[in-house]
């Protein structure tokens, strides 16, 4: 859905943008909430297991440190008023 709203969009129109940015906003904060789901509950048991075969590397330990979602919704969240 959204790679056909991108490639259509005219960014040059606000109420193309004002359109786009709430539906985007929407899609990266469940992204979010799904991201902290596995946080909570998957990934400790992954760290778990890992620490049980001595793997202790640490690009493999904290793969999923380094989210820049919050960075996006703020980005939409920004600019969605600011457009209106």
């Amino acid at each position: 859905m959204f790679i056909a709203q991108l490639s259509t969009a005219d960014f040059r129109s606000n109420g193309a943008l004002e359109h786009l940015l709430p539906l985007l906003e929407n899609t990266f904060t469940e992204f979010k909430s799904h991201e902290h789901i596995e946080n909570q509950y998957i990934l400790e048991q992954l760290k778990q297991r890992l620490k049980l075969v001595n793997v202790t590397s640490q690009s493999v330990c904290n793969c999923h440190g380094d989210s820049k979602l919050v960075e996006v919704i703020l980005v939409a969240k920004y600019w969605t008023p600011v457009l209106s």
